[in-house]
C-alpha cells in the first residue's frame, strides 16, 4: 500500500457514501456494489457490506427474542389473572344452574300463562349468563394466543373495556371498585389491540396488588380515565389508592426483572414489557406515586384520524 498510489474517484466515493447512508437509514439488505478493480474503496465497501449483513442478522435475532419475551410476559400476565378466572366462570355458571332448576320446577308443574312468562325470563337469564361465560373463555384464549404484532385502527375505550374482562370479577371479590371516566369521543389509535390490552392489564394487576397490600380485605378503588388533551394525542390514566411507591422504587419500576413482589408472585417483566409496547406504538408511559397515597400511571398514545376500526 505504501508503494501504490490511491486514485480518488469522486463518483464512486459518493456512490459508496450514499449506500452507507441508506444502510444507516435501515436498508441493511442493500449491498454496496463492488467494482472489477478490487481496489481500496472496494475493500471498504466489502467490509461495510459484511458489517451490514451481521447487523441485520443480530437485529433479526433481537426481534425474535423480543417477541418471545413479550409472549412470556403475556403468559405471566395470564398467570396473574388466572386465579380470578374460576370466579369469573363460576358465578355465571351458578346463576345458569340455579335458574335452570327454577325452570324445571315451573315446567314440571301445571303450566299457565304466568308460568310461561317466568319460564321465558329464566331462559333469558340463562342465555345471558352462558353468553358471558363464552365471552370470557373466548377472550382468554384470544389473549393467550401467540401472534405477530399487527397494528390497525382500534378505539381506545374498547381496549380498556376488554382489559377488564379477565379481571372484573376478581376485583369485585377483592372489594376493589373500578370507576370509568372515558372520553365520549372514544378516540382511535393505530395499535395491536391485544398488546395494548396487555399493557392495561399489567397496570391493573399492579394496582390490584398495591391495593390489597395497603387495605387488605377492605378493598380500595381504581379510576380509569381516557382523554383527548389535544388533536394528536390520547391520554389513558389509571389511578389507584394502593400503597404507592417511594422514589427509589419508582425509578426502577420499568427495569427488566425488577419487582417488589415475593418469590413466585411476579417476574418483574410486566412494566418493562409495557414500556416497550407503548414506545413501539409511538407513545409514552409515566408514573406518579407516593407512599401511602397511591399511584397514577399515564399513557399517552398518538391519535389516528385516518381510519375507522
Amino acid at each position: 500500500m505504501s508503494d501504490s498510489v490511491v486514485r480518488f474517484d469522486r463518483s464512486r466515493f459518493e456512490a459508496v457514501l450514499e449506500s452507507i447512508e441508506r444502510m444507516a437509514g435501515g436498508e441493511l439488505r442493500h449491498d454496496i456494489p463492488i467494482s472489477a478493480g478490487r481496489d481500496e474503496l472496494d475493500a471498504l465497501a466489502h467490509g461495510v457490506n459484511i458489517m451490514a449483513h451481521e447487523l441485520h442478522y443480530k437485529i433479526s435475532e433481537l426481534e425474535k427474542a423480543q417477541h418471545t419475551l413479550v409472549q412470556a410476559a403475556k403468559l405471566s400476565t395470564l398467570g396473574e389473572v388466572s386465579s380470578g378466572l374460576a370466579h369469573e366462570l363460576n358465578n355465571p355458571l351458578s346463576i345458569a344452574v340455579g335458574f335452570l332448576d327454577q325452570l324445571k320446577a315451573v315446567t314440571i308443574g301445571k303450566g299457565n300463562g304466568a308460568d310461561g312468562v317466568k319460564a321465558q325470563k329464566y331462559l333469558e337469564k340463562i342465555e345471558r349468563s352462558l353468553g358471558r361465560m363464552g365471552s370470557i373463555i373466548r377472550h382468554f384464549m384470544e389473549f393467550a394466543r401467540q401472534s405477530s404484532p399487527h397494528k390497525h385502527p382500534v378505539r381506545v375505550n374498547d381496549v380498556i373495556g376488554k382489559s377488564l374482562i379477565l379481571l372484573s370479577e376478581q376485583l369485585r371479590l377483592m372489594k376493589i371498585g373500578v370507576s370509568l371516566d372515558l372520553s365520549p369521543e372514544n378516540p382511535v389509535v393505530a395499535a395491536d389491540a391485544l398488546r395494548l390490552e396487555q399493557v392495561f392489564i399489567n397496570v391493573l394487576t399492579n394496582a390490584r396488588d398495591a391495593i390489597a397490600e395497603a387495605h387488605g380485605e377492605s378493598g380500595g378503588s381504581i379510576e380509569i380515565r381516557s382523554r383527548v388533551p389535544n388533536g394528536s394525542e390520547i391520554l389513558v390514566e389509571f389511578r389507584d389508592d394502593g400503597t404507592g411507591m417511594n422514589e427509589q422504587t419508582r425509578a426502577q419500576m420499568f427495569n427488566p426483572f425488577f419487582t417488589t413482589k415475593g418469590v413466585g408472585k411476579g417476574t418483574g417483566l410486566g412494566m418493562s414489557i409495557s414500556l416497550g409496547i407503548v414506545r413501539d406504538h409511538g407513545g409514552t408511559i409515566e408514573c406518579d406515586s407516593e407512599r401511602e397515597r397511591g399511584t397514577s400511571i399515564r399513557i399517552v398514545l398518538p391519535r389516528t384520524r385516518g381510519g375507522e376500526p
